[in-house]
């Protein structure tokens, strides 16, 4: 089984690409649902981040507001370095859990590949667990368009996420196999095919 780290800047299209390798029949894991799940009331994380934050991030019915926290963390890098710190640890023990239940299947039931998709995967410094590392990247103005249209937010809103991020430009230094998401859909579907078509054999050629 070929594990693969699938990462990429905000909104360059790493989510339609995920879903794209796995009706292609690899088994897909997406990092943003596991973010979710580890700050639900009574998780670890959940009493790290009140007691770093206090309950003024608490929605009345007592969980985290998600979307109050992510703007203030996105104005201020401490506080999200804060976030991160106790966010990602828990985020990468469910991504290891997931990957040894993978592995410790029947191998007539294993996938050919396993791909774990999460956006600040080279931030953090974890990507080179997996055997493979794919980028999805775009433009940044075709970034900074899909962004504002897909959350709803000002440009301004939408430049201090980009800004959060290692650059796309930076990530794509490190990619096994790129993917480029500017184009129609179908050219990007076809490229993920191509890759798709390469992982199975095992490569990152």
């Amino acid at each position: 089984m070929l594990t693969v780290g699938l990462t990429g800047g905000i909104a360059c299209g790493k989510t339609h690409v995920r879903e794209e390798f796995e009706r292609l029949g690899a088994a897909t894991l997406d990092a943003d649902l596991l973010a979710r799940q580890v700050v639900e009331p009574g998780e670890p994380a959940f009493e790290k981040i009140v007691e770093a934050f206090g309950d003024e991030f608490l929605t009345a019915r007592g969980e985290i507001d998600r979307k109050k926290l992510g703007k203030f963390v996105f104005r201020d890098e401490k506080a999200r370095r804060t976030l991160n710190s106790i966010v990602h640890p828990e985020v990468i023990r469910l991504q290891e859990d997931w990957l040894q239940s993978l592995r410790s299947r029947p191998p007539s039931q294993r996938p050919a590949v396993a791909i774990v998709d999460a956006a600040l995967m080279i931030e953090v410094g974890r990507y080179t667990r997996f055997d493979v590392l794919v980028v999805v990247q775009c433009s940044p103005e075709e970034q900074l368009q899909r962004l504002i249209k897909r959350d709803g937010i000002s440009q301004q809103q939408a430049r201090q996420r980009i800004d959060s991020q290692m650059p796309v430009a930076e990530k794509v230094g490190y990619a096994d196999h790129l993917i480029d998401s500017n184009g129609p859909y179908e050219e990007t579907r076809r490229q993920v095919r191509k890759v798709y078509g390469k992982l199975v054999q095992g490569g990152s050629s």
